[in-house]
């Protein structure tokens, strides 16, 4: 699925789209990845529930930032005025613990789209696996103490587009003891930050 939305969504640009995608393009995106995954699981005799997946997708130019969500996970950004952490999306859950919505459900997916109207410089994009130790369960707030220092050594690094070095510093915090003592979950974070 991911694969599939990144193509559509590099395709989208280098078409000559300078704005942002809508909710309608989006839904093509999602029904364009949910046919590919009805294919994917006909050829192994299985259904698309065997490759059930959320999607957290943002877009941003810095000025605004749209963002299409199915499910658990979330979006967290830095507003650029007051260097404030914002959840910009936030978890759907379903109606019972650890149970939540799917792409890859019958019928109409939950896709929620948003568009944020203030400039950002920073975005955290994570799994249901991370949320818990980096939002406050009761209000929803980020943990500044989390996004603060895990979005400092991007302003240092000269890289740009994926910093190896980074990313390999990251995947060993994910995969540490202390972290995962608190979740048995999947654990994905992407972090994009804007100089």
């Amino acid at each position: 699925m991911c694969r599939t939305l990144a193509e559509n969504l590099r395709a989208y640009f280098a078409a000559g789209n300078d704005a942002l995608p809508t909710e309608e393009t989006t839904w093509d995106w999602v029904d364009d990845a949910r046919d590919k995954i009805a294919i994917a699981a006909s050829r192994r005799a299985l259904t698309p529930r065997d490759f059930a997946a959320t999607l957290v997708l943002a877009v941003t130019d810095g000025l605004q930032t749209f963002i299409a969500h199915v499910g658990d996970g979330a979006v967290v950004g830095r507003l650029v005025v007051d260097q404030e952490w914002q959840l910009l999306s936030a978890p759907e859950n379903g109606e019972y613990a650890s149970t939540t919505f799917f792409v890859t459900d019958p019928g109409t997916p939950r896709l929620r789209t948003s568009i944020v109207e203030e400039p950002i410089d920073a975005l955290f994009l994570f799994s249901d696996g991370i949320e818990s130790q980096v939002l406050d369960a009761a209000t929803g707030e980020p943990y500044v103490n989390f996004f603060g220092p895990m979005a400092r050594p991007f302003a240092n690094t000269k890289a740009v587009g994926r910093d190896h070095q980074l990313s390999e510093r990251l995947c060993a915090y994910l995969d540490s003891e202390k972290f995962a003592e608190h979740t048995d979950d999947d654990k994905t974070l992407i972090i994009a930050v804007r100089k």
